[in-house]
Formats: C-alpha cells, structure tokens, sequence
C-alpha cells in the first residue's frame, strides 16, 4: 500500500518535467514568424503554367510535380516543379502575378548542379521542397 503514493509522486514529478519541455517547444515554434502558406494549384494556374513554360522555352512542355506557395506580405505565388520538353528533365521556379507567368531567371542551363542548387534554394526559401 505505501508504494502507490511513491509510484504516483514519481509519475507527477516525471509528467512536470515532460510538460515543461513541451512548453518550451512551443514557446519556439511560435517565436517563427510565418511568412508563407501553402497554394493549391487550379486548374487554370496549371495551364498558364504549361503554356508560359511552353512560351518561355519556345518549344512543347510538359510541366511535372509542381508545388506552390502563397507569401502572405504581398500575396505572391511562387511554383516550382520540373519541365520536360526537347531534351532532359529541369526543375524551374516562377510567379504567377495577377494569374500571368513569370520565369524566375536563375542562370545555367537544365541540368548544371549550380542551377539545380540556385533553384532548389530560391523554392526552399519560398517554402517549397523538391
């Protein structure tokens, strides 16, 4: 019988502790501030997006896993994804500005690692992983 009030004052003190590195966690989380949120694509995003690819490379496209991201400031949408079209697999980042395409130019060609690197960072900056 002495042994519950030890196992439940062992449990209480092992409970404090968790419940304090909880706080703390969220204390961090909520010191971030938010600055994007995540865009579904509409169908009509998803072809100005095909034809401004097509248009921008001057050559058919087909655009592929595309992710997109809203910045709350100015309500800019930034996609990412990878365009297939007269030669290997690019991954490239754009805008879509008042439901217009807009390329990001990042210098370097299709499948330079620099590129690759430049773009995968300006997506991840965006708060887009691929």
């Amino acid at each position: 019988m002495r042994i519950i009030p030890i196992l439940a004052v062992t449990a209480a003190l092992f409970t404090a502790g968790c419940v304090d590195e909880m706080v703390s966690d969220l204390s961090v989380a909520n010191s971030a501030t938010i600055s994007h949120t995540d865009h579904k694509l509409t169908t009509a995003e998803q072809v100005k997006i095909q034809s401004g690819m097509a248009s921008y490379l001057n050559t058919p496209v087909v655009v592929s896993g595309l992710d997109a991201s809203y910045r709350l400031q100015d309500g800019l949408i930034t996609v990412c994804g990878y365009a297939t079209g007269g030669g290997p697999q690019s991954i490239f980042a754009a805008h879509l500005v008042g439901g217009q395409f807009q390329p990001v130019r990042i210098p370097g060609k299709g499948q330079d690692p620099a590129r690759i690197a430049a773009v995968r960072q300006y997506c991840q900056a965006n708060n887009i992983r691929i």
